[in-house]
């Protein structure tokens, strides 16, 4: 374990996306290995997405082997609209287009995770959480993050006006979350 390798006993996880259903499960598993958990814009293992959402991902790995076309579909859900619209877009295409790439060096794209998934165990989350997501993210997502707000460790924090990606378009308010989520 990477804690160990470094002689870490706890570590305060920062994770976005996918790496938050990794950083989930990660503190439902090891719970004393994890002093705090900041979420950003991320859904849970065994969360099951809206069928159009669905049906986007079934469209981007329909693509496959294209990665530009993997990529643009990628980009066509509408959380991804306000990052689109930013100084940003270019970064944001390069940083999905890099994942797509990556997801080919994977010997498979079956995801492995741990049993029972977490939407069944989030009432066991013992580190103190904060979740943050954009009030533009992906509308299936607002119902699950609403049992985040429902836990007696977490906060639920909503950015006005930001998408799927609010450390790209708003870096300071979710920086000025974080931080003053760390010194409480």
């Amino acid at each position: 374990m990477v804690l160990d390798h470094f002689g870490l006993e706890k570590a305060l996880l920062v994770a976005h996306s996918i790496g938050g259903q990794i950083a989930i499960d990660f503190a439902l598993t090891y719970p004393e290995r994890v002093s705090k958990l900041t979420l950003i814009a991320c859904s849970v293992t065994g969360f099951r997405s809206a069928p159009d959402i669905e049906e986007r991902f079934q469209r981007v790995l329909s693509a496959a082997p294209d990665v530009e076309k993997m990529t643009e579909f990628s980009l066509d859900f509408p959380s991804y609209d306000v990052v689109k619209a930013s100084p940003h877009q270019a970064f944001m295409y390069e940083m999905i287009r890099h994942n797509i790439m990556r997801w080919f060096d994977w010997k498979s794209s079956e995801s492995v995770w741990p049993q029972p998934p977490a939407i069944e165990r989030l009432d066991r989350l013992a580190a103190p959480t904060l979740f943050m997501i954009g009030t533009l993210d992906r509308p299936d997502l607002f119902p699950m993050s609403e049992q985040f707000g429902q836990l007696p460790n977490a906060n639920l924090v909503c950015i006005d006006g930001a998408d799927h990606m609010p450390m790209l378009t708003h870096p300071d308010e979710v920086s000025h979350t974080i931080l003053q989520f760390l010194e409480e």
